[in-house]
């Protein structure tokens, strides 16, 4: 008894197999870069004063909540420094007033946010920014005491690899593209930073030398 090979069968069953092996490994491929994508965030501590003034001052850090490191000089941060500042000044990792002429970061212009000015910063990070880990990046002394609400600073990161970051965010059900034209930054849907408030708290400190080893001489 001989048996006949139906080739159209096997043809049919080979194509299809091919295109969902095809599609699977589109689907795996875009999983893992998802997975890998770059999460950076901007953090603002509200640090506690040195022992016995009334000095307000706050750290800025770049978090990486993602699955992939950074070497050095992959990362810029942009940031938007709110005129509501206006009034203090940075500080270096002593506490000193830093001046304008020795900022490591530069000033690119002025932007319109939500109806109020900011100056842009912008500064490439020199060190290497591994997965879990934030590094510190800016001091400034406030110019009086702000609550956790009260301080909103737009920011967004752009890398060598994988240009901005983040590019898109949600606002309620929606979700916005942040780049529009060129690349070019549209203000009003970048993210705000997240601020925590770790004054009295056990994380004081850990960010900036401890307040009550800081000369008062500086204020």
């Amino acid at each position: 008894m001989s048996l006949s090979v139906n080739w159209n069968v096997i043809l049919e069953n080979f194509i299809a197999g091919a295109a969902i092996a095809s599609l699977f490994g589109i689907f795996l491929g875009w999983l893992i870069d998802w997975q890998n994508r770059p999460k950076l965030q901007l953090i603002i501590n509200l640090e506690d004063p040195p022992a016995g003034t009334n000095i307000y001052w706050i750290s800025i850090r770049v978090a990486n909540l993602g699955k992939r490191g950074f070497d050095a000089n992959d990362i810029v941060w942009h940031i938007y420094w709110p005129h509501i500042f206006s009034g203090g000044y940075f500080i270096d990792k002593l506490g000193r007033r830093l001046p304008r002429e020795i900022r490591s970061f530069e000033k690119v212009g002025e932007s319109n946010v939500h109806g109020h000015r900011h100056s842009h910063f912008e500064r490439v990070i020199d060190i290497n920014v591994a997965p879990g880990k934030e590094v510190g990046i800016l001091y400034f002394r406030l110019p009086r005491e702000f609550s956790k609400d009260e301080i909103r600073v737009p920011y967004q990161f752009s890398t060598a690899s994988k240009g901005p970051v983040p590019k898109r965010i949600r606002r309620g059900i929606w979700w916005f593209k942040i780049d529009g034209k060129d690349n070019f930054p549209r203000l009003e849907f970048l993210p705000f930073a997240k601020v925590r408030d770790i004054r009295n708290s056990k994380h004081r400190g850990t960010s900036f030398i401890p307040p009550e080893d800081m000369s008062n001489e500086w204020f």
